[in-house]
């Protein structure tokens, strides 16, 4: 990968992850300092996040999901699944989708232990 293709990449997490934090704190009604006194980070920093100038530590998010009362994974959800009924299918689909991987999984397994006998 290119440089300039993963600044690119971070950037768009980066934007993913401030709309997403905003998106969050705003569902709870809260402030920037609200949060900032639910988490115990600056409100500096929370204004820097959400304006794209500064990036957070895996810490950090969790300290933010556990003000917002939210899954850590929440803040990386592209913004056409904030309504609820197309993040259901999303889900439902991203669930399936890995039951469906376990299972080849336990059959290639089951069948490496077959061989081995």
């Amino acid at each position: 990968m290119k440089k300039s293709e993963n600044s690119s990449n971070e950037m768009d997490i980066r934007l993913l992850f401030a709309k997403n934090l905003k998106h969050l704190r705003e569902q709870r009604h809260l402030s920037q300092m609200e949060l900032s006194s639910l988490s115990g980070i600056t409100f500096n920093f929370i204004n820097s996040i959400e304006n794209c100038k500064k990036w957070v530590s895996p810490k950090t998010i969790a300290t933010f999901a556990t003000a917002l009362k939210v899954k850590p994974h929440q803040f990386f959800i592209d913004e056409k699944l904030w309504n609820a009924s197309e993040r259901d299918i999303y889900l439902d689909n991203f669930s399936n989708e890995i039951l469906k991987w376990v299972g080849e999984q336990r059959a290639q397994y089951l069948e490496d232990e077959e061989v081995k006998k």
